[in-house]
C-alpha cells in the first residue's frame, strides 16, 4: 500500500478509535439500545456484538479496494496522464487550486452517485444495507455492501479521465473526508451551537441523521459527503432540530418497488 493510499486509511482507524471512545464518554443519545448494550451482552459486550458486524464489512470493503480499486485508479490515473486527458488539465492554474477545486468536484460526484443510489432501484438494493443498521454510531461509517463499493470504484474510474482527476487528489479527498463522515456518523454528543454553526459548511452529525431515517422525505434528503452546500444546490436540505431522536433504519416490510430508473420529482 502506498503513502497516497496509507494516510487517509490511518486517519480512518484512528478516527474510528477517538470516536468509539468519545461515544461512550459523550453519547448523543443515551438510552438507545446503543448505549445500553444489547439483551445479554452488557456494556461493551454489546458494542461488540453490534459493532464488530460493521467492522467486518469495513475489513471486507478495505481488501477489495487495496486489492482491487486503488490498482485499477492508478492505472486509469497514469493512463489520463500520459494522454493529457481531463478538465482539469487543460486549465491553467497552480498544482494548489488544482487540488482544492478536485476535492470540490468529487465532492460533488460523490453528492450525483448517493443520490443515485436512492434514486435506482438496483443500486438501493445493495446501499440499503447502509441504511439498515438501528444504531448509528461510527462503525456505520463503513457499513457498506461490497457490490456497492466496486460500483462506486467504476463511478470514481470514470471520472478520472474526463476532469482530470489522479489518484493523489483521490487521496487528499479522502484526508479531508473520513473525518467528517466518522463525525456525522457517529453518536458522539455535538454542542447545538457547533451544529448550527458547522452545518454551513458541512455535514454534520445532526444532517446526517435526519438522512438514516426511516422515514422516507427524510431519508430522501441530506445526500451530501462533506460540503452541505451541495444539499442546499439539489434541494435536498433538510433541517430537524433534535435528529438524535430519529428512528433509524429501514422498514422491514418496505419494498423497493416506488424507486425507479429515472429521476423523481
Amino acid at each position: 500500500m502506498s503513502t497516497e493510499e496509507l494516510t487517509p486509511t490511518m486517519v480512518l482507524v484512528a478516527g474510528m478509535v477517538v470516536l468509539t471512545i468519545g461515544e461512550r464518554l459523550m453519547p448523543a443519545a443515551a438510552g438507545r439500545q446503543w448505549r445500553s448494550g444489547w439483551p445479554g451482552w452488557p456494556g461493551w459486550l454489546g458494542w461488540l456484538r453490534i459493532g464488530w458486524r460493521n467492522i467486518g464489512l469495513g475489513g471486507v470493503n478495505a481488501l477489495l479496494l487495496v486489492v482491487i480499486g486503488a490498482p485499477c485508479m492508478v492505472l486509469v490515473s497514469v493512463w489520463a496522464e500520459a494522454h493529457d486527458l481531463g478538465l482539469l488539465r487543460a486549465v491553467p492554474l497552480s498544482e494548489a487550486m488544482v487540488a482544492m477545486v478536485a476535492v470540490l468536484m468529487i465532492d460533488g460526484l460523490m453528492y450525483l452517485w448517493h443520490r443515485a443510489n436512492h434514486v435506482i432501484c438496483w443500486l438501493w438494493h445493495f446501499h440499503r444495507l447502509h441504511h439498515s443498521d438501528e444504531e448509528m454510531d461510527a462503525t456505520t461509517t463503513i457499513r457498506f455492501h461490497p457490490v456497492e463499493i466496486a460500483i462506486s470504484i467504476l463511478w470514481r474510474m470514470a471520472a478520472m479521465p474526463l476532469l482530470g482527476l489522479t489518484i493523489g487528489h483521490y487521496a487528499i479527498y479522502e484526508f479531508c473526508l473520513f473525518p467528517v463522515i466518522l463525525l456525522h456518523h457517529s453518536n458522539l454528543r455535538v454542542p447545538w451551537v457547533l451544529e448550527r454553526l458547522g452545518r454551513r459548511l458541512i455535514v454534520t452529525p445532526g444532517l446526517h441523521r435526519v438522512h438514516h431515517s426511516r422515514v422516507r422525505i427524510e431519508s430522501e434528503s441530506n445526500f451530501a459527503s462533506i460540503f452541505s452546500f451541495w444539499d442546499r444546490l439539489g434541494g435536498t436540505l433538510m433541517l430537524r432540530e433534535r435528529g438524535w431522536k430519529i428512528s433509524f433504519g429501514v422498514e422491514e416490510s418496505e419494498q423497493p418497488d416506488w424507486r425507479v430508473t429515472s429521476t423523481r420529482n
